[in-house]
Parts: structure tokens; sequence; C-alpha cells
């Protein structure tokens, strides 16, 4: 009797040692579709909403050095451009910092436009303005980012 208890309890563990086996396999198995260079990282949205505009700015104020991008804007009509606004974390007027239209799928930046060196920036936005552009933003600011605070 005491054999056929002890052959029940290695069966169990057993059963036990394979699940843990399998477990450990599958969460390898992730890890490795998480980690690989190689994966693809795709972004889902509603099948048919419009993306919505984005833009990313890399700002160096110590040369007035600028990389813009923006994806997802809508087309403009002829007379009308994006401008980009430097707004100084001084409180002084924005500062315009490019104009560009979209290509076709949306996509347009801005790279290295002239710019004063050593303005910190508050934040950057993004208005349409007329095609010749404008000495100061027109509401309603389109895109808008805030620049983190030192450390973040």
């Amino acid at each position: 009797h005491r054999v056929h208890v002890l052959d029940d309890q290695l069966a169990k563990q057993k059963l036990a040692a394979e699940q843990q086996a399998t477990a450990s396999a599958r969460a390898q198995q992730v890890l490795d579709v998480l980690t690989a260079p190689s994966a693809k990282r795709v972004l889902l949205t509603a099948a048919k909403a419009k993306p919505e505009p984005t833009g990313r700015a890399v700002y160096l104020a110590d040369n007035g050095g600028l990389v813009f991008q923006a994806n997802d804007l809508g087309q403009l009509a002829e007379n009308k451009t994006y401008e980009l606004w430097v707004i100084p974390a001084d409180g002084k007027a924005p500062i315009p910092a490019g104009l560009f239209r979209p290509d076709p799928a949306g996509s347009a930046s801005v790279v290295l436009p002239p710019l004063p060196k050593g303005v910190p920036a508050k934040a950057f936005g993004v208005t349409i303005e007329k095609a010749e552009g404008s000495a100061a933003p027109t509401a309603p600011i389109i895109l808008v980012g805030a620049v983190p605070a030192a450390g973040e």
C-alpha cells in the first residue's frame, strides 16, 4: 500500500514538473519575441479612424539646433502652410522656426532652421498660417508640446 501511495505522489510530481517545463518554455518564447532586434512593432488603431497628427522635436538651445518631424498632418489649401514655433521659457514672443507642407502621406520635417542661439524653450507649437508665414502664431495651435523639466 505504501508503494502505491508513493507511486501516486511521484506521478503527481512528474506531471507538475512537466507543466512547469511547458510554462517555462512558453515564457522563454514570449521573451524571445519581445526582445528580438528583428521583431516588428506595430501600432494598431481603430480601423476607419483617421490617425491624429503628431510631432516630435529635438532641440539644442545652446546652438539653436532643432529637428522636427510630423506625421498624419492634413493637406492644406495652396494659400496656407504649417508653421513651427519655439515658445521661449522667458515669456518672450514665440519665435518662428520654419514653414512646411506635408507630403501626400501627411509627413513633414523642419531640419536645422535658422534660430537664435541660447534661447531655452518652454514649448513648441504648430499653427496653420498664410503661405508666406506669420510674425506671430494664429490660433488655433494644431500641435503643441511642452519641454520636459530637467531630469525628465
